[in-house]
């Protein structure tokens, strides 16, 4: 329920900075760890390893979220198990910094997944709770998570891999999951004593199998293959991004982060527009928007090596993230019944950041044998997402027209029905 007495927009910034500094301080940085050779610093994982650990773990988290979801739906106030999962998510990425095993670093990054992920819809699931108007404050709310994401990766690179020594700049990308692992467990304390209460609705109907059923309407259907493609080429996107800007483009290492940087400040200056723009564009509109932006992205990165133009390419990042992921986020909120918001956010989530990292290890993976001279050439992944991406727009186009009322209303179950028939 929520608490509409109180006025939560600090303390919930606060939680977004912290819930994606976690990540944001090693997820831009740790593919060029990975893939590089033992003799420059890094562990020599072939781009279908990284593709399993960055993307297998990755899934195992989000697959496993649903039923962090239905305990917090049900049984658990969110924001203490958002603060448990967090600690112990805090533990596991501290000893995957000593892991240079596959298997043993593939298992622990699984580890991490399976207590970290679910954090993503709980995080979000708190903020919806506590907001009295969630398409106008969540976007900026949600920029304060990109604030701290700049932040942390900045410093980060800025600061810790800028020796004149390209082994030792490689080699100590590693500590980055050293420094997540004590900013996850310092929020999880955090967390703990100073969220506001998100108590659990004791509904007898189980809400992952209410969340379930709304997600196999057509319209739905549609939103979710849409989602898992454009998701896919996303998560793909970080995994090919950083040794893509060193090698390719000739960015030194230390500059990867402020580089990157630039999507980031774009996304924060794109979710403040989706605030105030969503309801007027209206939803669809929005999300057409992202996809065209992952287009005119990709296609850039595919066909021009130059600063320059990387440089712009990044800029889009930013309306990739806020017309296509974060509003999708806002169009399950505005779906799901009250009772069920916490697992329909964790069921998309699932499919979201669980089949679609599966899907994008094995795509990373074959664009290993695109090589000149032994060296890796990147126009082929970036151009293919191109594609993959205009596919999407033809289908959102075409078929996805969800009846979208009031700013402050919910979807109802006649919107849908109406939606389907379009179909």
């Amino acid at each position: 329920m929520k608490n509409k007495a109180t006025n939560y927009t600090l303390t919930l910034s606060v939680m977004m900075f912290l819930q994606y500094a976690v990540r944001g301080v090693w997820l831009p940085f740790l593919a060029k760890y990975l893939v590089s050779p033992k003799i420059e610093g890094g562990l020599g994982f072939s781009g279908t390893e990284v593709g399993w650990i960055m993307g297998l773990a990755g899934a195992t988290g989000a697959i496993i979220a649903p039923f962090a979801g239905q305990i917090a739906d049900r049984y658990l106030n969110a924001e203490k198990t958002l603060a448990g999962l967090l600690i112990f998510s805090g533990i596991i990425n501290y000893a995957t910094a000593y892991a240079t095993n596959f298997w043993f670093f593939l298992f622990l990054s699984i580890g991490f997944s399976i207590t970290y992920m679910p954090t993503l819809s709980l995080a979000n699931s708190v903020a919806f709770a506590n907001l009295n108007n969630t398409d106008r404050q969540y976007p900026m709310v949600r920029a304060t998570g990109t604030l701290g994401w700049i932040i942390v990766s900045v410093l980060f690179s800025w600061f810790w891999l800028a020796t004149d020594d390209s082994f030792t700049n490689t080699h100590r990308i590693v500590d980055s999951l050293k420094i997540s692992a004590i900013i996850a467990i310092a929020y999880g304390l955090w967390a703990w004593f100073r969220l506001p209460n998100c108590q659990p609705t004791h509904a007898k109907s189980v809400a992952v199998i209410k969340a379930l059923k709304l997600m196999i309407r057509p319209i739905m259907i549609l939103f979710l293959f849409a989602t898992i493609i454009i998701s896919m080429i996303h998560n793909a996107y970080y995994f090919r991004i950083a040794p893509y800007l060193v090698d390719a483009i000739g960015f030194p290492l230390k500059y990867t982060g402020a580089v990157m940087a630039v999507g980031y400040a774009a996304e924060i200056a794109a979710l403040w527009l989706l605030g105030r723009y969503v309801h007027k564009i209206g939803y669809r509109n929005v999300i057409l928007i992202g996809i065209t932006s992952y287009i005119i992205r990709f296609t850039i990165f595919g066909v021009t090596d130059s600063y320059l133009w990387s440089i712009l390419g990044m800029s889009l990042h930013g309306i990739n993230f806020a017309c296509f992921i974060a509003v999708s986020f806002m169009f399950v909120e505005r779906v799901a019944d009250v009772d069920i918001r916490h697992s329909a956010q964790t069921v998309y989530g699932m499919i979201s950041m669980g089949v679609a990292p599966i899907l994008a290890g094995f795509y990373n993976g074959y664009f290993d044998r695109f090589q000149t001279n032994g060296v890796q050439s990147y126009s082929q992944f970036w151009l293919t997402g191109a594609v993959l991406a205009a596919f999407v727009f033809v289908l959102i186009a075409a078929f996805f027209w969800p009846n979208v009322k009031d700013a402050n209303d919910n979807i109802t179950p006649d919107d849908l029905e109406l939606a389907d028939e379009v179909m």
